[in-house]
C-alpha cells in the first residue's frame, strides 16, 4: 500500500534510472565505509531516541485535536487527526530528550494528508 500518491517521489523506482554524474563525489563526502537508514524511530543513541517517529493512521472517526501555534498565520487551520498514541519525538518509556524538537508526524492514508508537528508535547489540546 502506498502512503502517498504514485506521483510522490517516495514511490518513484529509480532502479533503471543512470547514476548521477557527481554520485561518487557524494559518496567521498559522506564516507565510502559509512552506512546510510532513515531515521523514522530507529531506536537509541547515547541514551535518547533517535529519528522523528511516525504513525499512520485512517482518517475515519477518529478524535481532532485543537493545536496551538506560536506562528498560526504559518500553519493550517484547525482541528488535526492527531491520535492519543502519536509518538513524540525524543520521548519514549522513562527516556525524554530535553534538547530534541519533539516532532509528532501524523499520515492519514485515507486522506492523504500528512500531519507534522513542532514542539508537540506542549502545542496539543484535545478537543
Amino acid at each position: 500500500m502506498h502512503i502517498f500518491p504514485d506521483i510522490n517521489p517516495w514511490n518513484y523506482n529509480i532502479s533503471a534510472h543512470q547514476v548521477h554524474p557527481d554520485s561518487s563525489d557524494f559518496i567521498s563526502l559522506i564516507g565510502v565505509n559509512r552506512g546510510i537508514h532513515a531515521d523514522f524511530g530507529s531506536g537509541t543513541y547515547e541514551g535518547y531516541y533517535i529519528g522523528i517517529p511516525y504513525i499512520v493512521v485512517s482518517g475515519t472517526n477518529l478524535p481532532s485535536a485543537i493545536v496551538n501555534f506560536l506562528y498560526d498565520d504559518e500553519s493550517d487551520p484547525n482541528p488535526y487527526i492527531i491520535p492519543d498514541n502519536a509518538p513524540i519525538e525524543g520521548m519514549g518509556p522513562n527516556i525524554i530528550n530535553p534538547d530534541c524538537d519533539s516532532h509528532v508526524i501524523v499520515i492519514d492514508a485515507t486522506n492523504k494528508i500528512l500531519y507534522e508537528l513542532f514542539n508537540g508535547d506542549t502545542a496539543l489540546v484535545k478537543v
